[in-house]
Protein backbone atom coordinates (compact mmCIF):
# COMPACT_ATOMS: atom_id res chain seq x y z
CA UNK A 1 0.00 0.00 0.00
CA UNK A 2 1.31 3.46 -0.81
CA UNK A 3 2.15 5.86 1.90
CA UNK A 4 -0.71 8.01 3.11
CA UNK A 5 1.40 11.09 2.67
CA UNK A 6 4.95 12.42 2.72
CA UNK A 7 6.92 11.73 5.86
CA UNK A 8 8.89 14.55 7.47
CA UNK A 9 10.84 12.30 9.81
CA UNK A 10 13.71 9.93 9.00
CA UNK A 11 12.81 6.27 9.08
CA UNK A 12 13.42 4.25 12.22
CA UNK A 13 14.46 7.31 14.20
CA UNK A 14 12.99 8.15 17.57
CA UNK A 15 9.98 10.39 16.96
CA UNK A 16 9.21 11.10 20.59
CA UNK A 17 10.18 14.42 22.10
CA UNK A 18 11.50 14.44 25.61
CA UNK A 19 8.40 14.26 27.75
CA UNK A 20 8.19 16.48 30.78
CA UNK A 21 7.88 14.85 34.16
CA UNK A 22 4.68 16.71 34.79
CA UNK A 23 1.84 17.47 32.41
CA UNK A 24 1.26 21.26 32.18
CA UNK A 25 -2.03 22.01 33.92
CA UNK A 26 -3.00 24.58 31.30
CA UNK A 27 -2.49 22.03 28.53
CA UNK A 28 -4.66 19.51 30.34
CA UNK A 29 -7.44 22.07 30.81
CA UNK A 30 -7.33 23.09 27.14
CA UNK A 31 -7.44 19.44 26.14
CA UNK A 32 -10.36 18.81 28.47
CA UNK A 33 -12.21 21.77 26.96
CA UNK A 34 -11.79 20.42 23.42
CA UNK A 35 -12.56 16.86 24.50
CA UNK A 36 -15.76 17.90 26.24
CA UNK A 37 -16.75 20.13 23.32
CA UNK A 38 -16.40 17.11 21.03
CA UNK A 39 -18.44 14.90 23.34
CA UNK A 40 -21.21 17.40 24.04
CA UNK A 41 -21.72 18.35 20.42
CA UNK A 42 -21.79 14.66 19.58
CA UNK A 43 -24.27 14.09 22.41
CA UNK A 44 -26.61 16.76 21.05
CA UNK A 45 -26.59 15.00 17.68
CA UNK A 46 -26.94 11.53 19.24
CA UNK A 47 -29.71 12.73 21.52
CA UNK A 48 -31.79 13.88 18.56
CA UNK A 49 -31.09 10.58 16.80
CA UNK A 50 -31.93 8.46 19.86
CA UNK A 51 -35.22 10.21 20.52
CA UNK A 52 -36.20 9.86 16.87
CA UNK A 53 -35.06 6.26 16.38
CA UNK A 54 -36.65 5.05 19.64
CA UNK A 55 -40.02 5.94 18.13
CA UNK A 56 -39.24 4.32 14.77
CA UNK A 57 -37.62 1.04 15.83
CA UNK A 58 -38.77 -1.79 18.11
CA UNK A 59 -36.97 -3.50 21.02
CA UNK A 60 -36.45 -6.43 18.65
CA UNK A 61 -34.66 -4.18 16.13
CA UNK A 62 -32.40 -2.82 18.84
CA UNK A 63 -31.83 -6.30 20.21
CA UNK A 64 -30.67 -7.69 16.85
CA UNK A 65 -28.32 -4.77 16.21
CA UNK A 66 -26.97 -4.84 19.76
CA UNK A 67 -26.04 -8.52 19.57
CA UNK A 68 -24.30 -7.96 16.22
CA UNK A 69 -22.46 -4.92 17.53
CA UNK A 70 -21.36 -6.76 20.69
CA UNK A 71 -19.91 -9.63 18.66
CA UNK A 72 -18.07 -7.24 16.34
CA UNK A 73 -16.74 -5.17 19.26
CA UNK A 74 -15.40 -8.26 21.00
CA UNK A 75 -13.62 -9.54 17.90
CA UNK A 76 -12.30 -6.05 17.11
CA UNK A 77 -10.02 -6.45 20.13
CA UNK A 78 -8.16 -9.11 18.14
CA UNK A 79 -7.85 -6.69 15.24
CA UNK A 80 -6.28 -4.01 17.41
CA UNK A 81 -3.86 -6.52 18.99
CA UNK A 82 -2.77 -4.00 21.62
CA UNK A 83 -1.48 -1.56 18.99
CA UNK A 84 -3.31 1.46 20.40
CA UNK A 85 -2.09 0.83 23.95
CA UNK A 86 1.44 0.29 22.64
CA UNK A 87 1.50 3.56 20.72
CA UNK A 88 0.18 5.56 23.67
CA UNK A 89 2.51 4.20 26.35
CA UNK A 90 5.74 3.64 24.35
CA UNK A 91 8.44 6.00 25.61
CA UNK A 92 10.63 5.94 22.49
CA UNK A 93 8.24 5.71 19.57
CA UNK A 94 9.84 5.09 16.18
CA UNK A 95 8.31 5.42 12.74
CA UNK A 96 8.72 1.73 12.00
CA UNK A 97 6.76 0.94 15.17
CA UNK A 98 3.88 3.09 13.94
CA UNK A 99 3.95 1.41 10.52
CA UNK A 100 4.11 -2.04 12.08
CA UNK A 101 1.22 -1.30 14.45
CA UNK A 102 -0.86 -0.33 11.43
CA UNK A 103 0.30 -3.27 9.34
CA UNK A 104 -0.45 -5.83 12.06
CA UNK A 105 -3.87 -4.32 12.77
CA UNK A 106 -4.71 -4.27 9.07
CA UNK A 107 -3.65 -7.89 8.51
CA UNK A 108 -5.39 -9.27 11.58
CA UNK A 109 -8.45 -7.10 10.93
CA UNK A 110 -8.83 -8.51 7.43
CA UNK A 111 -8.62 -12.09 8.71
CA UNK A 112 -11.04 -11.49 11.59
CA UNK A 113 -13.44 -9.65 9.28
CA UNK A 114 -13.49 -12.63 6.93
CA UNK A 115 -14.19 -14.94 9.87
CA UNK A 116 -17.13 -12.75 10.96
CA UNK A 117 -18.58 -12.77 7.46
CA UNK A 118 -18.11 -16.53 7.07
CA UNK A 119 -19.63 -17.35 10.46
CA UNK A 120 -22.53 -14.89 10.27
CA UNK A 121 -25.00 -17.65 9.41
CA UNK A 122 -23.87 -19.85 12.30
CA UNK A 123 -24.15 -16.95 14.76
CA UNK A 124 -27.64 -16.11 13.46
CA UNK A 125 -28.67 -19.75 13.98
CA UNK A 126 -27.23 -19.78 17.51
CA UNK A 127 -29.49 -16.85 18.43
CA UNK A 128 -32.33 -18.21 16.28
CA UNK A 129 -32.68 -14.90 14.46
CA UNK A 130 -32.07 -14.65 10.69
CA UNK A 131 -32.06 -10.83 10.82
CA UNK A 132 -28.72 -10.98 12.63
CA UNK A 133 -26.79 -12.23 9.58
CA UNK A 134 -27.04 -9.11 7.32
CA UNK A 135 -26.22 -6.91 10.33
CA UNK A 136 -22.99 -8.86 10.85
CA UNK A 137 -22.15 -8.70 7.15
CA UNK A 138 -22.37 -4.89 7.10
CA UNK A 139 -20.57 -4.39 10.41
CA UNK A 140 -17.81 -6.74 9.23
CA UNK A 141 -16.69 -4.16 6.66
CA UNK A 142 -15.43 -2.01 9.55
CA UNK A 143 -12.51 -4.38 10.06
CA UNK A 144 -10.84 -3.03 6.92
CA UNK A 145 -11.41 0.66 7.75
CA UNK A 146 -10.82 0.71 11.49
CA UNK A 147 -7.06 -0.13 11.71
CA UNK A 148 -6.00 3.14 10.08
CA UNK A 149 -8.43 5.16 12.21
CA UNK A 150 -7.29 3.44 15.43
CA UNK A 151 -3.62 4.22 14.78
CA UNK A 152 -4.34 7.85 13.90
CA UNK A 153 -6.48 8.22 17.01
CA UNK A 154 -3.67 6.81 19.17
CA UNK A 155 -1.13 9.23 17.69
CA UNK A 156 -3.46 12.21 18.08
CA UNK A 157 -4.20 11.27 21.70
CA UNK A 158 -0.48 10.76 22.37
CA UNK A 159 0.15 14.30 21.13
CA UNK A 160 -3.00 15.55 22.93
CA UNK A 161 -4.28 16.93 19.62
CA UNK A 162 -7.92 16.99 20.65
CA UNK A 163 -8.83 19.58 18.04
CA UNK A 164 -8.40 17.02 15.26
CA UNK A 165 -10.20 14.37 17.32
CA UNK A 166 -13.07 16.82 17.74
CA UNK A 167 -13.65 17.19 13.99
CA UNK A 168 -13.26 13.48 13.26
CA UNK A 169 -15.74 12.47 15.96
CA UNK A 170 -18.37 15.10 15.16
CA UNK A 171 -18.25 14.31 11.43
CA UNK A 172 -18.67 10.58 12.07
CA UNK A 173 -21.56 11.11 14.49
CA UNK A 174 -23.34 13.35 11.98
CA UNK A 175 -22.97 10.78 9.20
CA UNK A 176 -24.23 8.00 11.46
CA UNK A 177 -27.29 10.00 12.48
CA UNK A 178 -28.31 11.06 8.97
CA UNK A 179 -28.00 7.57 7.48
CA UNK A 180 -29.64 5.72 10.39
CA UNK A 181 -32.68 8.03 10.62
CA UNK A 182 -33.18 8.09 6.85
CA UNK A 183 -33.12 4.30 6.54
CA UNK A 184 -35.27 3.80 9.65
CA UNK A 185 -37.85 6.13 8.12
CA UNK A 186 -37.78 3.94 5.00
CA UNK A 187 -38.45 0.85 7.12
CA UNK A 188 -34.98 -0.74 7.18
CA UNK A 189 -35.31 -1.80 10.83
CA UNK A 190 -32.12 -3.06 12.48
CA UNK A 191 -30.20 -2.58 9.24
CA UNK A 192 -30.65 1.19 9.51
CA UNK A 193 -28.41 1.12 12.60
CA UNK A 194 -25.87 -1.13 10.89
CA UNK A 195 -25.61 1.08 7.78
CA UNK A 196 -25.40 4.13 10.04
CA UNK A 197 -22.44 2.57 11.87
CA UNK A 198 -20.73 1.84 8.54
CA UNK A 199 -21.31 5.44 7.39
CA UNK A 200 -19.65 6.64 10.61
CA UNK A 201 -16.64 4.38 9.97
CA UNK A 202 -16.27 5.67 6.42
CA UNK A 203 -16.41 9.26 7.62
CA UNK A 204 -13.84 8.54 10.35
CA UNK A 205 -11.52 7.05 7.76
CA UNK A 206 -11.80 10.03 5.40
CA UNK A 207 -11.30 12.58 8.19
CA UNK A 208 -8.45 10.59 9.76
CA UNK A 209 -6.55 10.67 6.47
CA UNK A 210 -6.97 14.44 6.29
CA UNK A 211 -6.10 15.25 9.90
CA UNK A 212 -3.51 12.60 10.78
CA UNK A 213 -0.13 13.72 12.18
CA UNK A 214 2.14 14.41 9.20
CA UNK A 215 5.36 13.33 10.93
CA UNK A 216 4.62 9.64 10.42
CA UNK A 217 4.75 7.43 7.35
CA UNK A 218 1.53 5.40 7.49
CA UNK A 219 2.42 2.73 4.93
CA UNK A 220 1.87 -0.67 6.60
CA UNK A 221 4.83 -2.81 7.63
CA UNK A 222 5.54 -5.91 9.71
CA UNK A 223 9.23 -5.20 10.40
CA UNK A 224 8.87 -4.60 14.15
CA UNK A 225 6.28 -7.34 14.68
CA UNK A 226 8.21 -9.23 17.36
CA UNK A 227 8.36 -6.32 19.80
CA UNK A 228 4.79 -5.16 19.23
CA UNK A 229 3.58 -8.76 19.11
CA UNK A 230 5.07 -9.63 22.50
CA UNK A 231 3.31 -6.59 23.96
CA UNK A 232 0.15 -7.22 21.96
CA UNK A 233 -0.38 -10.82 23.04
CA UNK A 234 -0.69 -9.88 26.69
CA UNK A 235 -2.53 -6.64 25.98
CA UNK A 236 -5.02 -8.33 23.65
CA UNK A 237 -5.72 -11.17 26.07
CA UNK A 238 -6.51 -8.72 28.86
CA UNK A 239 -8.60 -6.38 26.71
CA UNK A 240 -10.44 -9.32 25.14
CA UNK A 241 -11.38 -10.67 28.57
CA UNK A 242 -12.56 -7.21 29.59
CA UNK A 243 -14.59 -6.79 26.41
CA UNK A 244 -16.25 -10.19 26.80
CA UNK A 245 -17.09 -9.38 30.41
CA UNK A 246 -18.35 -5.92 29.50
CA UNK A 247 -20.58 -7.29 26.74
CA UNK A 248 -21.61 -10.44 28.61
CA UNK A 249 -25.02 -9.08 29.73
CA UNK A 250 -26.26 -8.66 26.16
CA UNK A 251 -24.89 -12.03 25.06
CA UNK A 252 -26.30 -13.87 28.09
CA UNK A 253 -29.70 -12.15 27.87
CA UNK A 254 -29.97 -12.86 24.15
CA UNK A 255 -29.16 -16.55 24.65
CA UNK A 256 -31.02 -17.34 27.90
CA UNK A 257 -33.95 -14.88 27.84
CA UNK A 258 -34.77 -13.47 24.36
CA UNK A 259 -33.65 -10.92 21.78
CA UNK A 260 -36.28 -8.24 22.63
CA UNK A 261 -35.01 -8.40 26.24
CA UNK A 262 -31.60 -7.39 24.88
CA UNK A 263 -33.25 -4.28 23.46
CA UNK A 264 -34.88 -3.50 26.82
CA UNK A 265 -31.60 -3.95 28.66
CA UNK A 266 -29.77 -1.93 26.03
CA UNK A 267 -32.20 0.95 26.37
CA UNK A 268 -31.87 0.95 30.17
CA UNK A 269 -28.11 0.68 29.92
CA UNK A 270 -28.20 3.49 27.38
CA UNK A 271 -29.56 5.80 30.06
CA UNK A 272 -26.67 4.85 32.36
CA UNK A 273 -24.23 5.21 29.51
CA UNK A 274 -25.30 8.85 29.19
CA UNK A 275 -22.81 9.58 31.96
CA UNK A 276 -20.02 8.00 29.96
CA UNK A 277 -21.03 10.06 26.95
CA UNK A 278 -21.48 13.24 28.97
CA UNK A 279 -18.45 13.02 31.27
CA UNK A 280 -16.19 9.96 31.22
CA UNK A 281 -15.75 9.90 27.44
CA UNK A 282 -14.56 13.51 27.65
CA UNK A 283 -12.22 12.88 30.57
CA UNK A 284 -10.84 9.49 29.51
CA UNK A 285 -8.79 10.47 26.42
CA UNK A 286 -7.21 13.37 28.30
CA UNK A 287 -6.63 11.21 31.38
CA UNK A 288 -4.84 8.51 29.36
CA UNK A 289 -2.70 11.07 27.52
CA UNK A 290 -1.90 12.92 30.75
CA UNK A 291 -1.12 9.75 32.73
CA UNK A 292 1.01 8.43 29.85
CA UNK A 293 2.92 11.71 29.57
CA UNK A 294 3.62 11.70 33.30
CA UNK A 295 4.68 8.05 33.12
CA UNK A 296 7.03 8.63 30.19
CA UNK A 297 8.59 11.53 32.07
CA UNK A 298 8.99 9.55 35.30
CA UNK A 299 6.36 11.52 37.22
CA UNK A 300 4.22 10.07 40.04
CA UNK A 301 0.54 9.43 39.31
CA UNK A 302 -0.81 9.26 42.87
CA UNK A 303 -1.87 12.87 43.48
CA UNK A 304 -3.37 13.45 40.02
CA UNK A 305 -5.17 10.10 40.19
CA UNK A 306 -6.78 10.80 43.59
CA UNK A 307 -7.81 14.31 42.55
CA UNK A 308 -9.26 13.04 39.27
CA UNK A 309 -11.26 10.34 41.09
CA UNK A 310 -12.59 12.85 43.65
CA UNK A 311 -13.83 15.15 40.92
CA UNK A 312 -15.27 12.25 38.94
CA UNK A 313 -17.31 10.96 41.89
CA UNK A 314 -18.47 14.52 42.54
CA UNK A 315 -20.11 14.48 39.11
CA UNK A 316 -21.06 10.82 38.72
CA UNK A 317 -22.84 10.09 41.99
CA UNK A 318 -25.25 13.07 41.81
CA UNK A 319 -25.95 12.16 38.17
CA UNK A 320 -26.81 8.53 38.93
CA UNK A 321 -28.94 9.41 41.94
CA UNK A 322 -30.96 11.92 39.89
CA UNK A 323 -31.31 9.39 37.08
CA UNK A 324 -32.42 6.66 39.47
CA UNK A 325 -35.05 8.84 41.12
CA UNK A 326 -36.34 10.21 37.81
CA UNK A 327 -35.89 7.07 35.66
CA UNK A 328 -39.62 6.97 34.84
CA UNK A 329 -40.07 10.51 33.51
CA UNK A 330 -36.70 10.47 31.73
CA UNK A 331 -37.47 7.20 29.94
CA UNK A 332 -40.90 8.44 28.85
CA UNK A 333 -39.49 11.76 27.62
CA UNK A 334 -36.64 10.22 25.67
CA UNK A 335 -38.13 7.01 24.31
CA UNK A 336 -41.90 7.12 24.69
CA UNK A 337 -44.27 4.70 26.44
CA UNK A 338 -43.08 1.65 24.51
CA UNK A 339 -39.99 1.36 26.71
CA UNK A 340 -41.53 1.50 30.20
CA UNK A 341 -40.20 -1.98 30.98
CA UNK A 342 -36.70 -0.51 30.93
CA UNK A 343 -37.43 1.77 33.92
CA UNK A 344 -36.85 -0.71 36.81
CA UNK A 345 -33.75 -2.06 35.06
CA UNK A 346 -32.37 1.47 34.72
CA UNK A 347 -32.83 2.08 38.46
CA UNK A 348 -30.81 -1.01 39.32
CA UNK A 349 -28.11 -0.07 36.82
CA UNK A 350 -27.80 3.34 38.48
CA UNK A 351 -26.48 1.53 41.56
CA UNK A 352 -24.02 -0.29 39.30
CA UNK A 353 -22.92 3.06 37.90
CA UNK A 354 -22.22 4.47 41.35
CA UNK A 355 -20.09 1.46 42.24
CA UNK A 356 -18.15 1.30 38.97
CA UNK A 357 -17.28 5.00 39.19
CA UNK A 358 -14.87 4.21 42.02
CA UNK A 359 -12.68 2.29 39.57
CA UNK A 360 -13.54 4.21 36.39
CA UNK A 361 -9.99 5.48 35.83
CA UNK A 362 -8.17 2.29 36.81
CA UNK A 363 -8.09 0.87 33.29
CA UNK A 364 -6.76 4.16 31.93
CA UNK A 365 -3.86 4.05 34.40
CA UNK A 366 -3.01 0.51 33.32
CA UNK A 367 -3.25 1.47 29.65
CA UNK A 368 -1.19 4.64 30.03
CA UNK A 369 1.63 2.83 31.85
CA UNK A 370 1.64 -0.26 29.65
CA UNK A 371 0.81 -2.55 32.60
CA UNK A 372 -0.86 -5.14 30.39
CA UNK A 373 0.17 -8.16 32.47
CA UNK A 374 -1.48 -6.61 35.52
CA UNK A 375 -4.60 -5.96 33.44
CA UNK A 376 -4.65 -9.55 32.17
CA UNK A 377 -4.45 -10.93 35.72
CA UNK A 378 -7.23 -8.58 36.78
CA UNK A 379 -9.51 -9.67 33.94
CA UNK A 380 -8.85 -13.38 34.45
CA UNK A 381 -9.90 -13.03 38.08
CA UNK A 382 -12.98 -10.82 37.72
CA UNK A 383 -14.62 -11.59 34.37
CA UNK A 384 -15.28 -15.34 34.87
CA UNK A 385 -17.00 -14.48 38.16
CA UNK A 386 -19.12 -11.87 36.40
CA UNK A 387 -20.16 -14.19 33.55
CA UNK A 388 -21.03 -17.00 35.98
CA UNK A 389 -23.22 -14.65 38.05
CA UNK A 390 -25.00 -13.42 34.92
CA UNK A 391 -25.71 -16.92 33.58
CA UNK A 392 -27.23 -17.98 36.90
CA UNK A 393 -29.22 -14.73 37.24
CA UNK A 394 -30.58 -14.98 33.68
CA UNK A 395 -32.74 -17.92 34.75
CA UNK A 396 -34.59 -15.56 37.11
CA UNK A 397 -35.26 -12.72 34.67
CA UNK A 398 -33.90 -9.41 33.45
CA UNK A 399 -34.02 -7.67 36.84
CA UNK A 400 -31.93 -10.48 38.35
CA UNK A 401 -29.29 -9.96 35.65
CA UNK A 402 -29.11 -6.26 36.54
CA UNK A 403 -28.85 -7.16 40.23
CA UNK A 404 -25.99 -9.58 39.52
CA UNK A 405 -24.09 -6.68 37.97
CA UNK A 406 -24.09 -4.90 41.34
CA UNK A 407 -22.33 -7.85 42.97
CA UNK A 408 -19.83 -8.27 40.14
CA UNK A 409 -19.10 -4.52 40.11
CA UNK A 410 -18.23 -4.48 43.81
CA UNK A 411 -15.91 -7.43 43.26
CA UNK A 412 -14.33 -5.66 40.27
CA UNK A 413 -13.66 -2.45 42.21
CA UNK A 414 -11.98 -4.23 45.12
CA UNK A 415 -9.76 -6.42 42.95
CA UNK A 416 -8.84 -3.67 40.45
CA UNK A 417 -7.32 -1.49 43.17
CA UNK A 418 -4.91 -4.29 44.00
CA UNK A 419 -3.66 -4.01 40.41
CA UNK A 420 -3.49 -0.22 40.37
CA UNK A 421 -1.94 0.20 43.80
CA UNK A 422 1.60 -0.67 42.68
CA UNK A 423 1.39 1.64 39.67
CA UNK A 424 -0.47 4.70 40.93
CA UNK A 425 0.73 4.33 44.53
CA UNK A 426 -2.76 4.56 45.97
CA UNK A 427 -5.49 2.31 47.36
CA UNK A 428 -9.27 2.17 47.46
CA UNK A 429 -9.25 3.57 50.98
CA UNK A 430 -7.18 6.58 49.91
CA UNK A 431 -9.68 7.29 47.13
CA UNK A 432 -12.72 6.80 49.36
CA UNK A 433 -11.56 9.26 52.03
CA UNK A 434 -11.56 12.43 49.85
CA UNK A 435 -14.62 11.11 48.02
CA UNK A 436 -16.67 11.48 51.21
CA UNK A 437 -17.17 15.10 50.19
CA UNK A 438 -18.76 13.74 47.01
CA UNK A 439 -21.22 11.80 49.16
CA UNK A 440 -22.21 15.03 50.91
CA UNK A 441 -22.56 16.85 47.58
CA UNK A 442 -24.70 13.98 46.26
CA UNK A 443 -26.97 14.20 49.30
CA UNK A 444 -27.49 17.92 48.69
CA UNK A 445 -28.31 17.36 45.03
CA UNK A 446 -30.78 14.56 45.86
CA UNK A 447 -33.02 16.54 48.25
CA UNK A 448 -35.31 18.14 45.67
CA UNK A 449 -35.59 15.09 43.36
CA UNK A 450 -36.50 12.92 46.38
CA UNK A 451 -39.20 15.39 47.43
CA UNK A 452 -40.55 15.51 43.88
CA UNK A 453 -40.70 11.71 43.69
CA UNK A 454 -42.49 11.59 47.05
CA UNK A 455 -45.01 14.20 45.87
CA UNK A 456 -45.76 12.81 42.40
CA UNK A 457 -45.17 9.12 43.13
CA UNK A 458 -44.28 6.64 40.39
CA UNK A 459 -47.22 7.54 38.16
CA UNK A 460 -46.21 8.57 34.64
CA UNK A 461 -49.30 10.68 33.96
CA UNK A 462 -47.03 13.72 34.28
CA UNK A 463 -43.41 13.56 33.19
CA UNK A 464 -42.18 17.00 32.20
CA UNK A 465 -43.07 18.84 35.40
CA UNK A 466 -41.44 16.38 37.84
CA UNK A 467 -38.40 16.08 35.59
CA UNK A 468 -37.89 19.84 35.24
CA UNK A 469 -38.38 20.43 38.97
CA UNK A 470 -35.98 17.62 39.82
CA UNK A 471 -33.32 18.66 37.32
CA UNK A 472 -33.38 22.30 38.44
CA UNK A 473 -33.41 21.34 42.12
CA UNK A 474 -30.60 18.82 41.67
CA UNK A 475 -28.43 21.37 39.87
CA UNK A 476 -29.03 23.99 42.56
CA UNK A 477 -28.36 21.47 45.33
CA UNK A 478 -25.21 20.32 43.57
CA UNK A 479 -23.75 23.82 43.33
CA UNK A 480 -24.65 24.51 46.95
CA UNK A 481 -23.01 21.25 48.02
CA UNK A 482 -19.83 22.02 46.09
CA UNK A 483 -19.42 25.36 47.84
CA UNK A 484 -20.69 24.23 51.24
CA UNK A 485 -18.34 21.24 51.50
CA UNK A 486 -15.46 22.84 49.57
CA UNK A 487 -15.32 20.12 46.96
CA UNK A 488 -12.28 20.52 44.62
CA UNK A 489 -14.64 20.39 41.65
CA UNK A 490 -16.11 23.71 42.81
CA UNK A 491 -12.75 25.45 42.39
CA UNK A 492 -12.37 24.08 38.87
CA UNK A 493 -15.85 25.23 37.89
CA UNK A 494 -15.19 28.67 39.39
CA UNK A 495 -11.90 28.93 37.49
CA UNK A 496 -13.59 27.86 34.26
CA UNK A 497 -16.35 30.42 34.76
CA UNK A 498 -13.81 33.22 35.27
CA UNK A 499 -11.94 32.14 32.13
CA UNK A 500 -15.15 32.19 30.09
CA UNK A 501 -16.10 35.61 31.41
CA UNK A 502 -12.60 36.88 30.63
CA UNK A 503 -12.85 35.62 27.06
CA UNK A 504 -16.27 37.22 26.64
CA UNK A 505 -14.91 40.50 27.98
CA UNK A 506 -11.95 40.39 25.58
CA UNK A 507 -14.23 39.76 22.61
CA UNK A 508 -16.58 42.58 23.61
CA UNK A 509 -13.59 44.86 24.04
CA UNK A 510 -12.34 44.08 20.54
CA UNK A 511 -15.80 44.71 19.11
Amino acid sequence: MASAGPSNAPKDEDLTDAAPAKTPLGSVRRSLTLSFAERYLGIVIQFAATVTLARMLTPGDYGVYTIGLVIVNITSVLRDFGAVSFLIQEKNLSEISVRTAYGMSLLIGFVVGCVIVASSGVIASFYDNDALRPVLLVLGINFVLAPFVDVVFALLRREMNFRALFWISVSATTANTIVAITLAFLGAGAMSLAWGALAASLMQYVMARRLRPRGYDMSPSLKDWRRIGSFGIVATAGILCAEIGGRAPELVIGRFINVPAVGIYGRANGLIDMFNRLVTSGIAPVAVSSFAMQHRGGGALRDSFIKSMTMLTGIAWPFFVLLGLMAGPITRILFGSGWDSAIPIARILCVVGCVVTLAELNWYVLQATGAMQANLRLQLITQPVKVALLVVAAHFGLAAVAGALIVSSIFWVVVSYHSVRRIAGTSLGEVLAPSLTSVAVTACSAVVPALVLFSFGTSLDQVWLPFCLSAAGAAAGWFIGLRLFRHPLGDEIWRLGLAVMRQIGMRLGRD
